[in-house]
């Protein structure tokens, strides 16, 4: 379902910012026919058809998110929906998102009623560049911490993609129509939309290639892991049908753009039959284009649900095999349940209290959402205990309060705003495994949760 929940979304995200960037500036006002109100009513009609799907998906993804979180059946999941919204970073996210939808089907209401408002329809792009960044701050890229450099290349790069693949997707359906009927419009118009819209899917393009190269080497942490790993061959699917989309538009901006151009700049009036024509040839193409970008959403849906695997870079090399009795740390890929995790400056862990099943492999994405340092250390009370000593004789030896213990096979340590995970297979038995900080101080004023192994 997170899957398919995911290939809408990112569609509906990518054809809503598409058809809005050929209402603003691809579909040229001057020099048409009567077809460019048509245009424009359908241009209106899909940005109002995303706008619902991305409502449906916002609430579809949030539940199943819950799902996960809790591991509870579809249903039951719904009772943790408060907890997740008010106790997590992605319900954090989730809440930018729902109100970014709710404003971009304001302003298409208005839009609709008020087509000649050029203001509305750029608040709309605003909107939906916020709420691609909503998707940004609640995938791997926040990882990295909110609005660090990371989340911002990959807000970029997905805006960037939407431009190109989106308006690539919608055109078939809003100008292609018209533009293959030759005898209705004007060879200007003909001419002017095929540069602008090569020229925008041409800068768009640029900033998807940079982008993306710096993602793709983040999150892939070397470069066997492009033929070693599932995400890496994913990565390489999706790359090789951005080559192929790349190819097929280059065909169009070099052949069939040039050839129109030619044609509509003719001293003698230009020939109708031969603009439909050519019309036809780069509309072919285009649709093409289009099919080859539908499947580029569908890899990227299958990366979201993948783990990089640079993220494992996080993880102790040396220490990955050590076992405890109550558990071991696990490979990310194994993991069949995220839960997040936030650790605050009121000594708490929200949630603090998490059930899993006997042998289960959960992922743990911990945020220290406050202002000083702290740890996510699992353990029986034993070993909760004896680490809490570790620390404090750490901190009488170095002298240094809040330096912080390094990463180990059974903790993580987060500065102010950082976010780390750490992936553990519980043992076979029902029992309780404690998580708990011990920076100073932090151990004795309660900063610790329970995790219960129940069937």
């Amino acid at each position: 379902m997170g899957l398919a929940l995911t290939f809408a979304d990112l569609l509906a995200l990518t054809s809503c910012l598409g058809a809005l960037a050929c209402r603003l500036w691809i579909v040229p006002s001057d020099g048409v026919s009567d077809d460019l109100s048509h245009i424009f009513r359908r241009a209106t009609a899909i940005i109002g058809g995303c706008v619902a799907v991305l409502a449906g998906t916002s609430l579809g993804l949030l539940w199943w998110h819950a799902t996960e979180l809790s591991g509870a059946p579809a249903l039951q999941s719904l009772a943790v929906l408060p907890a997740v919204l008010t106790q997590t970073h992605l319900g954090h996210a989730w809440a930018v998102r729902a109100m970014a939808v709710a404003a971009l089907g304001g302003l298409w209401v208005a839009a609709r009623r008020d087509p000649d408002r050029e203001v509305l329809w750029w608040l709309m792009l605003a909107v939906g560049a916020l709420l691609a960044f909503s998707r940004s701050a609640s995938g791997h890229a926040a990882d990295a911490g909110d609005f660090s450099f990371g989340e911002w290349v990959d807000w970029a790069h997905l805006v960037a993609i939407s431009v190109w693949a989106g308006s690539v997707l919608v055109v078939p359906a809003i100008v292609l129509p018209a533009l293959t009927r030759a005898a209705s419009v004007a060879p200007r118009f003909v001419a002017q939309f095929a540069r602008r819209f090569s020229r925008s899917s041409g800068l768009a393009l640029g900033i998807v290639v940079l982008a993306g190269g710096y993602i793709a080497w983040r999150r892939l942490g070397s470069w066997p892991a492009l033929v070693d790993t599932a995400y890496g061959r994913t990565l390489a699917v999706k790359l090789l049908l951005v080559a192929v989309a790349v190819a097929l538009g280059a065909v169009n901006r070099f052949v069939h753009v040039r050839r129109i151009d030619a044609w509509a700049r003719q001293a003698v009036a230009p020939s109708r039959a031969i603009g439909s024509r050519l019309a036809t040839r780069f509309a072919n193409t285009v649709r093409l284009e289009a099919a080859v970008l539908v499947a580029v959403v569908g890899a990227a849906s299958v990366l979201l649900q993948q783990m990089p695997p640079g993220m494992a870079m996080n993880m102790a090399a040396g220490t990955r095999e050590q076992t405890f009795s109550f558990g071991r740390r696990a490979s990310p890929e194994k993991a069949t349940r995220v839960i997040d995790v936030r650790a605050t400056d009121a000594m708490r862990f929200e949630p603090s209290a998490i059930t899993v099943k006997p042998g289960e492999t959960v992922r743990f994405d911990v945020t220290n959402s406050g202002a000083v340092r702290h740890e996510f250390v699992l353990g029986d009370m034993k070993e909760q205990r004896s680490h809490e000593e570790e620390m404090k004789e750490m901190e009488e030896m170095e002298k240094t309060p809040g330096a912080g213990m390094q990463d180990d096979a059974n903790g993580i340590s987060l500065a102010p705003g950082q976010t780390k995970f750490i992936t553990w297979t519980f043992p076979a038995r029902p029992g309780k495994v404690y998580f708990a900080c011990h920076e100073p101080g932090h151990f004795a004023a309660g900063m610790v949760g329970v995790i219960t192994i129940a069937r």
